[in-house]
Protein backbone atom coordinates (compact mmCIF):
# COMPACT_ATOMS: atom_id res chain seq x y z
CA UNK A 1 0.00 0.00 0.00
CA UNK A 2 2.91 2.21 0.44
CA UNK A 3 4.00 2.52 -3.06
CA UNK A 4 0.15 3.75 -3.85
CA UNK A 5 -0.01 5.82 -1.38
CA UNK A 6 3.55 7.71 -1.94
CA UNK A 7 2.57 8.37 -5.43
CA UNK A 8 -0.76 9.96 -6.74
CA UNK A 9 -2.74 6.72 -6.33
CA UNK A 10 -5.74 6.92 -3.40
CA UNK A 11 -5.82 3.34 -2.00
CA UNK A 12 -9.04 1.67 -2.82
CA UNK A 13 -8.39 -1.67 -0.76
CA UNK A 14 -11.14 -1.52 2.08
CA UNK A 15 -8.36 -2.65 4.56
CA UNK A 16 -6.68 1.12 3.91
CA UNK A 17 -10.09 2.62 5.13
CA UNK A 18 -10.88 0.71 8.30
CA UNK A 19 -6.99 1.22 9.37
CA UNK A 20 -7.69 4.79 8.90
CA UNK A 21 -10.78 5.36 10.73
CA UNK A 22 -10.12 2.82 13.13
CA UNK A 23 -6.55 4.90 13.77
CA UNK A 24 -8.73 8.46 13.57
CA UNK A 25 -11.29 6.57 16.10
CA UNK A 26 -8.62 5.74 18.63
CA UNK A 27 -6.15 8.30 18.08
CA UNK A 28 -7.02 10.83 20.86
CA UNK A 29 -7.75 7.97 23.70
CA UNK A 30 -4.27 6.52 22.90
CA UNK A 31 -2.46 10.02 23.26
CA UNK A 32 -4.24 10.88 26.18
CA UNK A 33 -3.94 7.54 28.09
CA UNK A 34 0.11 7.03 26.90
CA UNK A 35 0.72 10.49 28.32
CA UNK A 36 -1.77 10.67 30.83
CA UNK A 37 -3.04 13.99 30.23
CA UNK A 38 -6.60 15.23 29.97
CA UNK A 39 -6.28 16.66 26.44
CA UNK A 40 -9.21 15.78 24.95
CA UNK A 41 -9.42 15.78 21.13
CA UNK A 42 -6.50 17.95 20.43
CA UNK A 43 -4.43 14.74 19.83
CA UNK A 44 -7.21 14.04 17.16
CA UNK A 45 -7.28 17.57 15.98
CA UNK A 46 -3.68 17.59 15.89
CA UNK A 47 -3.47 14.54 13.30
CA UNK A 48 -6.14 16.02 10.72
CA UNK A 49 -4.40 19.31 10.89
CA UNK A 50 -1.01 17.70 9.59
CA UNK A 51 -3.25 16.09 7.05
CA UNK A 52 -4.80 18.99 5.89
CA UNK A 53 -1.09 20.97 5.66
CA UNK A 54 -0.04 17.65 3.63
CA UNK A 55 -2.94 17.97 1.46
CA UNK A 56 -2.04 22.09 0.96
CA UNK A 57 1.21 21.27 -0.01
CA UNK A 58 0.04 18.66 -2.25
CA UNK A 59 -2.38 20.78 -4.08
CA UNK A 60 0.26 23.40 -4.16
CA UNK A 61 2.71 21.11 -5.76
CA UNK A 62 0.68 18.90 -8.30
CA UNK A 63 -2.89 20.37 -8.23
CA UNK A 64 -4.79 18.33 -6.25
CA UNK A 65 -4.74 17.32 -2.96
CA UNK A 66 -4.42 13.72 -2.89
CA UNK A 67 -1.08 13.99 -3.89
CA UNK A 68 2.09 11.83 -2.76
CA UNK A 69 2.48 14.82 0.66
CA UNK A 70 -1.02 13.59 1.80
CA UNK A 71 0.25 10.01 1.05
CA UNK A 72 3.52 10.00 2.94
CA UNK A 73 1.71 11.69 5.76
CA UNK A 74 -0.97 9.43 6.38
CA UNK A 75 1.58 6.05 5.62
CA UNK A 76 3.80 7.77 8.11
CA UNK A 77 0.94 8.20 10.78
CA UNK A 78 -0.34 4.66 10.26
CA UNK A 79 2.88 3.49 10.89
CA UNK A 80 3.81 5.38 14.09
CA UNK A 81 0.43 4.94 15.50
CA UNK A 82 1.31 0.97 15.13
CA UNK A 83 4.59 0.58 16.56
CA UNK A 84 3.81 2.59 19.21
CA UNK A 85 0.21 0.16 19.59
CA UNK A 86 2.66 -3.02 18.84
CA UNK A 87 5.66 -1.39 21.17
CA UNK A 88 2.81 -1.08 24.02
CA UNK A 89 1.35 -4.75 23.81
CA UNK A 90 5.46 -5.81 23.66
CA UNK A 91 6.00 -3.88 26.76
CA UNK A 92 2.73 -5.29 28.69
CA UNK A 93 4.19 -8.89 27.55
CA UNK A 94 7.67 -8.35 28.96
CA UNK A 95 6.13 -6.41 32.27
CA UNK A 96 3.58 -8.67 33.55
CA UNK A 97 0.70 -6.50 32.83
CA UNK A 98 -1.22 -7.97 29.88
CA UNK A 99 -5.08 -6.26 29.32
CA UNK A 100 -2.87 -2.92 30.60
CA UNK A 101 -1.43 -2.27 27.57
CA UNK A 102 -1.74 1.63 27.07
CA UNK A 103 -0.69 1.94 30.44
CA UNK A 104 2.71 0.28 29.66
CA UNK A 105 4.57 2.74 29.02
CA UNK A 106 3.84 4.50 32.58
CA UNK A 107 4.28 1.80 34.31
CA UNK A 108 7.74 1.36 32.94
CA UNK A 109 8.26 5.02 33.58
CA UNK A 110 7.20 4.58 37.42
CA UNK A 111 9.12 1.60 37.86
CA UNK A 112 12.53 3.49 36.51
CA UNK A 113 11.61 5.96 39.07
CA UNK A 114 11.14 3.57 41.92
CA UNK A 115 7.47 4.90 42.16
CA UNK A 116 4.41 3.08 43.49
CA UNK A 117 3.52 1.31 40.61
CA UNK A 118 -0.02 0.68 42.26
CA UNK A 119 -0.58 4.29 40.71
CA UNK A 120 -0.50 3.40 37.43
CA UNK A 121 -4.08 1.69 36.82
CA UNK A 122 -5.44 0.07 34.10
CA UNK A 123 -7.96 2.30 32.43
CA UNK A 124 -9.97 -0.77 30.63
CA UNK A 125 -10.93 -2.56 33.42
CA UNK A 126 -9.90 -5.41 32.01
CA UNK A 127 -7.49 -5.95 34.70
CA UNK A 128 -11.05 -7.06 36.70
CA UNK A 129 -10.45 -10.53 35.07
CA UNK A 130 -6.43 -10.91 36.06
CA UNK A 131 -7.66 -13.71 39.37
CA UNK A 132 -8.68 -16.07 36.58
CA UNK A 133 -4.78 -16.16 35.67
CA UNK A 134 -3.49 -15.97 38.97
CA UNK A 135 -5.63 -19.28 39.99
CA UNK A 136 -4.13 -21.15 36.64
CA UNK A 137 -0.28 -20.21 37.31
CA UNK A 138 1.74 -21.23 40.66
CA UNK A 139 2.36 -17.91 42.70
CA UNK A 140 5.28 -15.76 43.06
CA UNK A 141 5.73 -16.74 47.13
CA UNK A 142 6.18 -20.34 46.08
CA UNK A 143 8.66 -20.24 43.49
CA UNK A 144 10.56 -18.00 45.60
CA UNK A 145 11.09 -20.88 48.47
Amino acid sequence: MRAGLWSEEVPFHWSFYIALVLGLYATSFVARILANQAWGQKPLVFVLLGAAVAAAVGYLTHGTPLAPPLGMYAWSWLVAFTVLLGSAHTLAAVLGTPGCEMRSYAYLWTLVRGGDTKTVECPGGVDRFDHIGAKTQPSRATDES
